[in-house]
């Protein structure tokens, strides 16, 4: 146990004395002991004692990959690695994440059977290890001790799951790894695609393929439509874009649109000599943080928004209380400096640094 104002206790013995100085001199000695005990009572609540608790219960989760380059043989591997830590789990806090583009929801089937199932359709085409664990990060409840478990074949083609193991790191969250063998790499590959940069509605275009195989083979091409139109929407804002971008360069400097601004990664706040992290995960003018502390881990999450250099960001989960936080963006990008209201009433000055 610790005391903030250990300077109190060098009081606190005095209720002692003068309850033995009035102990001969007064008949109501019930009601003298409550006294003494009374203002024993308050000057050690004065003294603002601490008594630290070291907290066993985990909160654990776990991110299984279910993208297109894992094999049905993998998945039934991870069904039974997560059916054992479900086994085990007792008063420990668990949630399993199925991911491939992005983190999913379990489907019923998949909750009731214990059982994974590929990520259908075009959001199983792809492999982002850095947004699933940042995800899991965020669903991580705080007062816990918290941890991640990762089964996964390794083969990413969004993120960098070797940015997201720094932030883990940075936060103090220990990610355990559970590999599996994953596809074979195909023999058959695609080596160039070319068709005419120029075509006019209706008329047929040649596309020639080169494709190299170990072997002679016969083989299928399919033509994905809803692929074809979203690329054709995706060459549609591009060239929106470069007529925008056109235009801005050639109005005058006055009239420039401001500078988007990017809050993303770590921030860090010194207080009383301990370091504090701040993770933004930022989309457009809004974002997600998440607050840790060392020793204690999350400790709270809030959501905020950027209108210019001016960000808000109201944090909840310490407890019972909630802050409002208004902040502003230094020149170079590296400072937010502002103030913070507290649900209690009280406020206070906060400066973080990337």
């Amino acid at each position: 146990m610790t005391f903030d104002r250990g300077w109190v206790l060098a009081i606190a013995w005095l209720p002692l004395a003068w309850a033995a100085w009035e102990w001969t001199r007064t008949r109501r000695r019930l009601a003298l002991t409550l006294k003494c005990l009374a203002l024993v009572a308050i000057l050690l609540a004065l003294a603002e004692p601490k008594l630290r608790i070291q907290e066993t219960k985990v909160a654990l989760a776990v991110l299984v990959d279910t993208s297109a380059s894992v094999s049905q043989t993998d998945l039934e591997k991870a069904s039974q690695l997560t059916r054992a830590m479900r086994g085990a789990q007792g008063r420990h806090w668990m949630r399993v994440s199925p991911f491939a583009r992005s983190t999913r929801e379990l489907d019923r089937g998949e909750a009731q059977q214990g059982s994974l199932r590929p990520t259908p359709g075009e959001a199983g085409r792809a492999t982002d290890l850095e947004g699933a664990v940042r995800d899991a990060i965020a669903v991580l409840p705080g007062g816990l001790v918290p941890r991640l478990a990762l089964i996964s074949d390794g083969k990413e083609n969004r993120g960098s799951i070797a940015r997201a193991a720094w932030q883990a790191q940075q936060l103090g969250i220990p990610i355990d790894t559970f590999p599996v063998p994953g596809r074979s790499r195909p023999a058959l590959r695609l080596e160039s695609a070319s068709f005419p940069s120029l075509a006019f509605t209706g008329e047929q275009f040649p596309i020639d393929l080169a494709v190299s195989a170990p072997r002679a083979a016969s083989a299928q091409i399919e033509r994905d439509r809803t692929a074809a139109a979203q690329a054709e929407r995706d060459h549609a804002a591009a060239e929106r874009d470069r007529q925008a971008a056109a235009l801005a360069a050639n109005r005058p400097a006055t009239d420039q649109a401001p500078q988007k601004i990017s809050l993303n990664g770590i921030w860090r706040e010194d207080s009383n000599g301990v370091t504090s992290i701040h993770l933004i995960e930022q989309r457009g003018n809004n974002f997600n943080v998440i607050y840790s502390t060392p020793g204690k881990g999350v400790v709270a999450k809030g959501q905020g928004v950027i209108s210019g250099r001016n960000v808000a960001v109201r944090y909840y989960g310490m407890g019972n209380v909630a802050a409002d936080c208004k902040l502003t963006l230094s020149a170079n990008g590296s400072v937010l400096d502002g103030y913070c209201r507290y649900s209690t009433g009280q406020s206070g000055r906060q400066i973080m640094h990337r």
